[in-house]
């Protein structure tokens, strides 16, 4: 049986940052590379949706070395802003390197994960990505599509 280091090597990772004046995490050593995420918000009926109507204030980007980790090794929120036509684009500077999971939450103003009302039903406005690779010095590419309703579902 081969052994999980994966906790000590997030411990060590987070051993060799630094939090900056101006609030940036740096780690030493640390190469760093740019995950590029498209966000595409739709009602249910194909509508393209704006922030304001969804309710999301924020979006936020969470960054997993494993898929069962209860922490994310970084998370990133930038203001939810999407086009006429539904669709947002950011360009987040990461740390290089494999994620098992990336998650984009979208929340309110007062900072709650958002609801939405969605084919299968009502859910929390998290999608998740798995396997991401953000190689140095390309980026990397990672859509995520809202199609759903603000809010819960009523009750039938």
């Amino acid at each position: 049986m081969a052994a999980d280091f994966s906790a000590i090597r997030s411990l060590l990772w987070w051993g060799t940052c630094a939090l900056t004046a101006v609030g940036l995490l740096c780690c030493v050593g640390e190469t760093v590379g740019t995950l590029d995420v498209q966000v595409d918000l739709a009602t249910r009926d194909g509508t393209p949706m704006s922030c304001e109507t969804f309710g999301a204030e924020r979006i936020e980007v969470a960054l997993y070395a494993r898929d069962d980790d209860p922490l994310p090794m970084d998370r990133i929120g930038r203001a939810c802003a999407v086009s006429g036509a539904g669709r947002g684009l950011y360009a987040l500077r990461v740390a290089t390197g494999h994620y098992a999971r990336v998650d984009v939450r979208f929340l309110s103003d007062g900072g709650n994960t958002l609801r939405m009302c969605t084919a299968q039903g009502s859910a929390e406005a998290v999608l998740s990505v798995e396997d991401v690779t953000v190689p140095d010095p390309e980026s990397t590419a990672l859509t995520v599509s809202v199609v759903a309703d603000p809010g819960s579902c009523a009750a039938p």
